[in-house]
């Protein structure tokens, strides 16, 4: 009993707590959105404003009752005139105010305003006919955008962007400080070059190597400013088609992931992508990622530019903002932002020659939108020239080759020498760096560009310099001293420079180009050569293999004519004798008869695949090759097959009856076409060729006009219930013939009412002669494209 109770006591204070909770999820506030809680704001500042400043002088938009708009048009005319307000007065940055709100922002919060108070009036009139609103959200954009072209309602005061591009000639840069551009015109810009030089040597910001390898990932990849967050070792790879390293890059704005590449600059160490992950690795500890549960190195630990990671978009857009404005005079400080790198880096590759525009927009990710964006974006190949251009390199289209450690020594004491450095210089906890790990390639890369920078970055740093002092200290642990350092910078330099020397003239690049154009040419020429030829063998091969079917079927449906002497042509000899030679009888034995398969074995040879699977059908028995043609058990014959005679135009029956061709009806037709499935959905029965088993010897061109006119009779007169039945892949034969002799009544009927009589007796349903009747049917009597069953037809008529 107490444990009963006790047990009571424990239910009835779960339902109490189960019950308050509910009570608190149906009470609390909805969470609202950031963009409408401000445009909220912005709203409300207009409704409580009084009249005589512009505004309504009404209660806050949460405190709004029925009775505030109890009248028609109350909320469209709230809403046109705060459109109106702000038309007048342009909604600013409520941070910055010397900054204007965007249009298209502007136009999506009117809408979210509008919504809000759709959610709270959902019964008021206003909301059955909306066109105010979209008339006033038209204009409301239309008007802010028409301003800020103009430079008006203070627009003017927010200077444009400009871009940044890695060496601008005009900054006069020239190695120690005194080089960097000062100079407060915007015509000198200080370069990607000299911001990272001023970064290095006098900043007072910190991840400074972060930061410079942040700058110089988006400029490379000619990326968005906050999508280098999102760069990933797991997707990083050395390419050795390009030299090169590989990975995924996310396209945040299109939600897509396209493959770019990464190469050593061709003669500056600041913008540099494998110096700046050098330094990184070296002087931040780079590859000494934590680990997961597992012990192994998780996707979150995996990111290139690790302080960007934990942090969203934004961050990382106005981190690259802030590192770019500390390196600009005050003049145009305002003007630039993470987005100037993507500027200047489109921009100088639709400046560069030597990059044509798939290439060009394969590296930006400005595909085209059609069917080629897929392959565009998905090559790597189409990376290299942009990659190389956006390097520095003079000749982007000739192959480039990283900086070697071969050049510092050959010998195993060398190379080993080199191993060791690496794992000093760049201590790892990620296995893919490691010796014999994935990406070991790129660190030896990295490796030999660090140490052939390492005079430049010494003349500029000095020994004070992070990255250099932590090369010193790895070389001197290793027993090398600066002099050997110096040493090997030399050799690693000149061996790169001799790797890839540029095209000595246009005249010299230009003859690669044609070179390798010439030779396209002619392996395009050779694949066209070789596609006609194919396509030339493959049309007559159709074209023996459908007459050879033809006869088969023909042969096996005894259709053909069969080859039987005449009484004119019987020789007066008795069988067996052969007076062809001056009159003396020959006997000779009587020769079996062929089979009807026979002659076509001997042309078909022993060709495989559908022809000879026919024929073999064919000789087993014609039941056989009827479920093969048709799919589904032969239909008793409406007839006896015909057998067509030597007199023209008609044709003999197996009982001995002559009938014209004429004598076919619409119903024999259709029964025919939809036995071997040539009605095929959207087209007419004129499409359709006349049935070879119903007309052996033929059309001529009058026949077939008369057929065509008769067919176009039946498209105009099928109903939708018969042409399903006609176009069914499975059907019994009962309905068939039943909807098909349905049909000729219904041609008779047509034709009556196109012509305007009133004795169907008359008329017939025969193909040929119902196609000479049709042939008087005026032509506003057709049927007119309304969506009936039979389009092409229509299209044609109309």
């Amino acid at each position: 009993i107490v444990l009963l109770r006790t047990m009571s006591a424990a239910a009835a204070a779960a339902t109490a707590a189960s019950r308050a909770t509910a009570d608190r999820q149906r009470t609390a506030v909805p969470r609202e959105p950031p963009e409408l809680r401000a445009y909220k704001t912005r709203f409300n500042a207009y409704l409580v404003a009084p009249a005589s400043s512009g505004g309504l002088g009404l209660p806050p938009v949460d405190d709004l009752t029925p009775e505030d708009v109890a009248s028609p048009g109350d909320i469209e005319s709230i809403m046109c005139s705060w459109a109106e307000y702000m038309m007048a007065n342009p909604p600013r940055n409520s941070r910055n105010t010397e900054k204007l709100l965007k249009a298209d922002g502007v136009g999506n919060g009117f809408g979210l305003v509008k919504e809000y108070l759709k959610d709270m009036f959902g019964r008021h009139d206003d909301w059955k006919d909306e066109t105010w609103f979209t008339l006033s959200k038209g204009a409301l954009v239309k008007k802010l955008e028409r301003d800020s072209v103009r430079g008006t309602s203070g627009v003017d005061e927010v200077p444009g962007k400009i871009g940044i591009v890695r060496v601008n000639p005009d900054a006069d840069i020239v190695e120690g400080y005194a080089g960097i551009s000062t100079t407060p015109f915007a015509d000198d810009i200080p370069d990607l070059v000299t911001i990272i030089r001023k970064l290095l040597k006098t900043s007072k910001l910190g991840d400074k190597e972060q930061r410079r390898l942040a700058l110089n990932l988006t400029y490379a990849a000619d990326g968005r400013s906050g999508e280098a967050k999102y760069l990933n070792y797991q997707s990083m790879g050395c390419d050795p088609v390009g030299n090169c390293a590989a990975a995924d890059w996310k396209d945040l704005k299109n939600g897509t992931t396209r493959p770019i590449t990464f190469c050593a600059d061709y003669d500056r160490w600041e913008t540099c992508v494998f110096d700046s992950l050098g330094d990184h690795w070296s002087v931040d500890g780079g590859l000494s990622r934590p680990c997961n549960s597992s012990g192994n190195i998780g996707f979150l630990s995996s990111f290139v530019v690790p302080m960007c990671h934990l942090r969203n978009d934004a961050w990382t857009s106005t981190m690259l903002t802030s590192t770019l404005r500390d390196g600009m005079p005050d003049s145009i400080r305002n003007s630039v932002s993470g987005r100037s790198l993507r500027y200047g880096g489109t921009t100088h590759l639709h400046e560069d020659p030597s990059v044509n525009h798939p290439e060009l927009t394969a590296r930006s990710g400005h595909a085209p939108a059609d069917n080629s964006r897929h392959y565009v974006l998905s090559r790597r190949g189409t990376q290299y020239v942009p990659m190389r251009s956006l390097a520095g390199c003079p000749s982007p289209r000739k192959s480039h080759r990283p900086p070697r450690l071969i050049a510092i020594g050959t010998s195993a004491e060398d190379l080993a020498l080199m191993e060791a450095f690496a794992d000093k210089l760049y201590p790892s906890t990620m296995p893919d760096f490691k010796a014999g790990g994935r990406l070991r390639q790129l660190v030896r890369e990295v490796l030999a560009t660090n140490i052939m920078h390492f005079s430049s970055k010494l003349s500029f740093l000095g020994v004070a310099g992070p990255a250099v002092r932590r090369m010193m200290n790895v070389a001197e642990q290793l027993g090398v001293n600066l002099s050997q350092l110096k040493e090997w910078s030399k050799k690693v330099a000149e061996d790169y420079k001799a790797l890839n020397v540029p095209y000595s003239s246009t005249d010299e690049e230009l003859a690669a180009v044609v070179a390798e154009n010439n030779r396209l040419v002619a392996d395009l020429r050779k694949e066209i050569a070789d596609l006609k030829a194919l396509e030339a063998s493959n049309a007559r091969m159709i074209v023996q293999l459908e007459t050879q079917l033809q006869e088969s079927n023909a042969r096996a449906l005894n259709v053909l004519p069969v080859a039987r002497p005449t009484p004119a042509a019987t020789p007066t000899a008795s069988a067996g004798t052969d007076t062809s030679t001056g009159g003396i009888v020959r006997r000779r034995d009587p020769s079996p008869a062929r089979s009807p398969s026979r002659n076509v074995r001997q042309r078909t040879g022993e060709a495989p695949g559908f022809v000879s699977n026919a024929i073999s059908t064919i000789t087993g028995s014609p039941a056989a090759l009827a479920r093969r043609i048709t799919g589904r058990q032969p239909l008793p014959p409406l007839r006896p097959p015909a057998i067509p005679s030597s007199s023209g135009g008609h044709t003999s029956t197996s009982k001995g009856k002559k009938k014209n061709q004429s004598g076919v009806a619409v119903s024999d037709v259709v029964i025919e076409l939809a036995r071997t499935g040539r009605l095929k959905s959207g087209t007419a029965f004129e499409d359709t060729a006349p049935p070879l088993n119903l007309f052996p010897s033929g059309l001529a061109s009058s026949e077939m006009n008369k057929y065509k006119l008769a067919m176009r009779v039946a498209s105009a007169a099928v109903t939708e219930d018969q042409e399903k039945v006609f176009r069914a892949a499975e059907i019994e034969d009962a309905e068939l013939i039943q909807n098909a002799k349905a049909l000729d009544e219904g041609c008779r009927n047509w034709i009556a009412k196109a012509l305007g009589r009133k004795a169907v007796g008359k008329l017939t349903a025969k193909v040929l002669g119902l196609g000479a009747n049709a042939r008087n049917v005026p032509h506003d009597k057709w049927p007119r494209p309304q969506g009936g069953l039979f389009g092409s037809m229509f299209r044609r008529n109309n």
